[in-house]
């Protein structure tokens, strides 16, 4: 008798620890991610090509020509699902845009609403110096600008919501034909 109760109490736990896993949000399983996006801003199209063939054996037409002495503005590489969900399982897109031959900004959306706290988290993004969102610095490096998707004003700090399906950052200000 007395080992049945203890069986039908260990089974009541395991069922109880098995419902709340089930209904937990999901999680990653690692912090941080594994790749450094904010490191590929400013980035020639010689350089991206290298990184993306490196770390995700990766290659694209359109980021190729632009390797082989293409100066100028165009939007691109368009990464495959299979790359996309190495950097996040999440991850719905990401699109790249480059100025004057560097890569000037990412923006990344995911497939659902993420919280901001977790993305600041894992993409290791900088925390704004001042009440702007302008004044990052990552490494040596300063980012021109961090943006929420959803947000109505992106200078402010923190950011003026608490979850969001993606996010942008931006390496460096417009440059104009005289820049």
């Amino acid at each position: 008798m007395v080992r049945a109760r203890v069986l039908f109490i260990s089974m009541l736990g395991m069922a109880i620890l098995c419902c709340a896993y089930a209904i937990r949000p999901q999680q990653i399983p690692f912090a941080k991610c594994p790749y450094d996006l904010l490191g590929w801003l400013r980035m020639a199209p010689d350089t991206f090509e290298s990184t993306l063939q490196k770390e995700f054996k990766y290659s694209d037409k359109k980021i190729h020509y632009g390797a082989k002495g293409f100066y100028g503005d165009f939007d691109g590489p368009d990464l495959p699902p299979a790359v996309l969900h190495r950097i996040h399982p999440d991850i719905k897109d990401i699109k790249f845009h480059w100025e004057h031959s560097n890569l000037k900004e990412i923006d990344i959306t995911f497939s659902k609403k993420m919280p901001v706290k977790y993305i600041q988290q894992y993409f290791s993004l900088p925390r704004a110096k001042g009440s702007r969102n302008y004044n990052y610095v990552y490494g040596d490096m300063r980012v021109e600008q961090i943006w929420y998707h959803g947000e109505s004003d992106a200078r402010t700090e923190p950011p003026s919501v608490d979850s969001t399906d993606g996010f942008g950052v931006s390496g460096f200000e417009h440059q104009g034909p005289n820049d």
